[in-house]
């Protein structure tokens, strides 16, 4: 039950993550990332992204190379009902054509998310597996409860009730886990400073008499001046002499608005002993250039490894890579780390040893939804395309379609009822297609062109 004292510390820290990234890039609003290499020692895998008319994720797709040619891996794709995502599909490629093996359903009530169904798909045919219930109170969560299958029953598992404090921040966090014959329960009680950054966090936990005794508690210390995150220091609950033994620590140093570098430390007997160093450098414009970690090795911080930003673009790193410099190995040859970098100004982390994100200006495809079939040219997006198109289901209602080639032999067929939103068209040779799609009102055609 390690992750549920971590539970609130992991948002804290995320949170702080999210701000240093903010140092490494401004990204622009309507720059998306529509492709993404990454290297991971032996593999190289691609995704490319289509986004909807309102800038929205809505497939992903992912290959890997192999013999001089990408092979298709798997699929996700995203449909949408307004801003609200309604369903979340996976779908691997078994070699001819795609096959689903995961969706999630998502349901809503005044655009808050009150439940998320979770299907796996077995023989093709889907097998609910989990379930997730969201409550609101003046709208917000005050109860989540997860249930899982358990010999074909979805079973309570997990459940998490909130309270608030009158401004609306958690004041208090309750536990219970029912993934034992006894049930595990605990409480995390929060405090806030007077600028309202969370200061104390309390995690007690019920024993076997009913009774909340302690067990984990975390401090946050700001600096007065920029409220810049500055220490984060963890005590354990001593059961034997009922007192607080120090844990472990992270200290935070800037250089004026640019965090310089942190580290962290664990107690051992007496003493604090250094776990890791993290050292970061900027240019002249405030981008990050490379993010340094050290170890303690023989009782001096030796470094290990370097992840350098680089190939910035509108304030953006294009290249990110990961390279080995411990004191006593090759230095400056590649290695796969755990890369931390901005994906539409949301964190993303990936294992690998380079990454190269490839961006586009997202341009609306619908003009005018009072009366979209005056636009039937933006039927499909992106056009043109690598291969892979998405139709434009959210202001059609498309009940079938047909691909040809310009000399009217037709290359794909699809029912729409039976299928993904997706028009494939990987396999096909480069150049200009005519796409045919039948609504209930007329039939439309549109060239799509393959790059």
């Amino acid at each position: 039950m390690k992750f549920l004292s971590s539970f609130i510390i992991n948002v804290v820290s995320l949170t702080f993550l999210f701000s240093f990234l903010q140092l490494m890039a401004a990204q622009e609003k309507n720059q998306l990332v529509t492709e993404l290499n990454v290297f991971d020692n032996d593999s190289t895998f691609k995704y490319s992204f289509i986004y909807n008319s309102n800038g929205n994720k809505s497939v992903e797709n992912k290959y890997k190379f192999e013999k001089n040619h990408w092979v298709r891996r798997s699929q996700k794709e995203w449909n949408y009902e307004g801003e609200n995502c309604i369903s979340q599909t996976e779908r691997k490629w078994n070699g001819s054509e795609w096959e689903t093996t995961y969706v999630i359903e998502y349901a809503y009530e005044n655009n808050l998310m009150t439940s998320e169904s979770h299907y796996e798909y077995v023989n093709q045919l889907p097998q609910q597996i989990s379930q997730i219930e969201y409550i609101y109170e003046n709208s917000q969560l005050i109860s989540k409860k997860t249930y899982q299958l358990q010999d074909k029953t979805l079973l309570l598992q997990l459940e998490l009730d909130y309270k608030y404090t009158a401004d609306r921040k958690i004041d208090s966090l309750f536990i219970i886990s029912f993934a034992t014959a006894n049930p595990l329960q605990y409480r995390s009680k929060f405090t806030y400073n007077q600028l309202g950054n969370v200061e104390t966090q309390l995690l007690e936990k019920k024993n076997e008499n009913g009774i909340w005794v302690k067990d984990e508690a975390t401090r946050w210390y700001y600096n007065a001046n920029s409220e810049q995150l500055i220490e984060q220091r963890k005590k354990r609950w001593n059961t034997d002499f009922n007192f607080w033994e120090n844990y472990e620590k992270t200290v935070y140093e800037y250089d004026h608005q640019h965090l310089k570098s942190e580290y962290s430390q664990f107690w051992k007997l007496m003493f604090w002993e250094n776990a890791y160093r993290y050292d970061y450098a900027y240019d002249a414009s405030g981008n990050l250039q490379n993010k340094i970690l050290y170890l303690p090795i023989y009782n001096e911080w030796r470094k290990i490894i370097t992840i350098n930003y680089n190939n910035y673009e509108k304030g953006v790193s294009n290249v990110l890579e990961s390279k080995y410099n411990f004191w006593g190995g090759k230095t400056d040859t590649y290695i796969s780390s755990d890369i931390p970098f901005l994906f539409n100004n949301e964190i993303e982390i990936r294992k690998a040893h380079r990454i190269e994100l490839g961006y586009t200006t997202f341009v609306d495809t619908i003009t005018d939804t009072s009366n979209p079939y005056q636009n039937h040219k933006n039927l499909v997006y992106p056009n043109p395309s690598d291969g892979i198109f998405y139709l434009d289901t959210r202001h059609y209602k498309i009940q079938s379609f047909k691909v040809s080639n310009l000399s009217g032999k037709v290359m794909i067929a699809q029912n729409q009822a039976d299928g993904t939103g997706v028009i494939d068209l990987t396999d096909l040779p480069r150049g200009i297609y005519l796409l045919k799609i039948q609504t209930p009102d007329n039939q439309l055609v549109q060239k799509i062109i393959k790059k």
